[in-house]
């Protein structure tokens, strides 16, 4: 990914994650939701490609914790298990490992951190789509699957392929 595609690609989650923070607010576990921290990570070596990108209003208090979770946490559940399309298949939440991270090509890891587990995912699906294309090629619906996620069926519809 060069850094013009990463503007572009932190550009369109920026409007796309801003209008799902509206779409559910007031939603059952979105009532403290506000912003997210964005990580593409090397799924090699584990360093991020990129600093962490910041969507909608993060608090001081939560800089670090997403970033961290979004950058280092969550990359490191797929990196762990080389055969998970997505770290919801590690999560144990009683050891602080969640949903929110989804490998896109044998090289990029894609992660979010700050909406709920499913949000986090979904955006990080819609961002895969957005980015490389064809979800069936990618295997974003297989992923959307495997967490039952609520918010892929909406999001895939989403134009794919920014140019």
């Amino acid at each position: 990914m060069t850094h013009g595609e990463y503007v572009r690609l932190t550009g369109f989650l920026d409007r796309t994650t801003l209008a799902l923070l509206s779409l559910m607010q007031g939603a059952k576990g979105w009532e403290t939701k506000s912003g997210a921290a964005f990580a593409v990570v090397s799924r090699n070596s584990g360093q991020l490609l990129f600093p962490p990108h910041f969507i909608g209003c993060v608090s001081d208090e939560k800089l670090e914790k997403y970033a961290r979770m979004a950058s280092i946490v969550k990359p490191r559940q797929l990196m762990d298990n080389l055969d998970h399309l997505s770290s919801w298949q590690s999560r144990d939440p009683e050891n602080g490992l969640w949903g929110g991270a989804v490998t896109m090509s044998p090289y990029e890891i894609f992660s979010m951190s700050g909406l709920t587990e499913h949000g986090d995912e979904g955006m990080v699906l819609a961002a895969g789509h957005a980015h490389y294309g064809d979800p069936l090629l990618l295997g974003l619906d297989t992923t959307a699957r495997i967490s039952s996620n609520p918010h892929w069926s909406t999001l895939r519809l989403l134009p794919g392929r920014l140019a």
